[in-house]
């Protein structure tokens, strides 16, 4: 097999009826590859298991994407979509509204934490504070990772992949901490009032910290589950 990329694959007659899926579903042309996108990646053929789950949660990722771009052009007022989710994970991160966050200690071992999640400006919101260690992990290396199941553990979970930006007291003036503090009460509690002052106090005691992950990557059951249900 040759090295890099290439811009043709052959595909089983099972990978090209998937891509057929996608463009008939949205009514576009059938493409080799998205035009947004880089070229396919070969797989190779010694591990069939792997390339086809690769491949589906590929296909199924890029099929979000093309909806949610094919809405844009249908008028919806949505942001571009390199700095957005896919609705339906948006919702899906709305409705379980807790995760496992992976960061790195200095040993290079992982450390795994659970974390309150949220959607949040085209990523994953977490809330987290000064004083524990995956701050300070995180502080030293942004590579993180949340996992995100549903509420009865069985039906999908998705994986989000990527670098923390941390809004904290040591990078923000206090006014606009104060702000993203107070996101995260409303996001994560539903509410949109409060007595912020209180809130504003407890929040400072606890060095509240806001953190996105705008992920690189997104792999997961519920990908094929979203996928399955926007095909019916």
């Amino acid at each position: 097999m040759s090295g890099g990329r290439s811009t043709s694959c052959t595909r089983s007659p099972r990978e090209r009826d998937l891509v057929r899926h996608l463009s008939t579903d949205l009514r576009l042309p059938a493409l080799q590859r998205l035009p947004w996108e880089p070229g396919p990646r070969r797989f190779s053929s010694r591990w069939p298991t792997v390339r086809t789950r690769a491949l589906q949660d590929a296909l199924d990722l890029r099929y979000l994407r093309v909806l949610a771009r094919w809405r844009v052009h249908q008028g919806a007022k949505q942001m571009p979509i390199a700095s957005q989710l896919a609705p339906q994970i948006e919702q899906f991160i709305h409705d379980n509204p807790q995760g496992v966050l992976t960061s790195f200690r200095r040993n290079g071992m992982p450390q795994l934490s659970i974390v309150t999640v949220y959607p949040r400006d085209g990523g994953v919101g977490i809330s987290i504070t000064e004083t524990r260690m995956k701050f300070k992990n995180l502080l030293r290396d942004p590579r993180c990772s949340v996992l995100i199941s549903h509420v009865d553990w069985w039906s999908g979970f998705l994986v989000f992949e990527g670098k923390a930006e941390l809004t904290h007291s040591g990078n923000t003036d206090p006014d606009t901490l104060r702000m993203a503090r107070r996101h995260i009460f409303s996001a994560t509690t539903r509410r949109r009032s409060a007595d912020w002052d209180e809130y504003d106090r407890i929040a400072n005691e606890d060095k509240r910290v806001a953190m996105l992950l705008r992920p690189d990557h997104v792999y997961g059951s519920a990908l094929a589950r979203m996928r399955a249900a926007l095909a019916k």
